[in-house]
């Protein structure tokens, strides 16, 4: 299995018992975004899978989708990462991810 699929499941684990809801993992996710309109995207990226940095761009580039604040997840720098408004390094606790969602939420 893949190492991020495994993240984004502890993640959206996490995401619910702190009382989100999460969008439906069967959708992709720009159909996702675009049809349930959520508060914030998590994102788990890793500069070695493609479609990250096309993913954000495509997001911020569509009226329906170019207010929703972006987290990104990752093991790697964020000098390496696209330009978001969250970012949180891996590896982290639960309540990293949870305060960095309320810091960007809160802007």
């Amino acid at each position: 299995m893949d190492p991020i699929d495994d993240d984004r499941e502890i993640q959206a684990t996490v995401l619910e018992q702190a009382g989100f809801d999460v969008l439906d993992r069967s959708l992709s996710p720009i159909s996702a975004a675009r049809e349930q309109r959520p508060d914030v995207i998590v994102v788990d990226f890793s500069p070695r899978r493609v479609g990250v940095p096309e993913f954000v761009e495509a997001l911020k580039a569509d009226e329906r989708t170019a207010r929703i604040p972006v987290v990104l997840v990752s093991a790697y720098p964020r000098s390496d990462s696209p330009d978001t408004e969250g970012f949180v390094a891996k590896p982290n606790a639960p309540d990293v991810l949870l305060r960095e969602i309320a810091r960007v939420l809160a802007r």
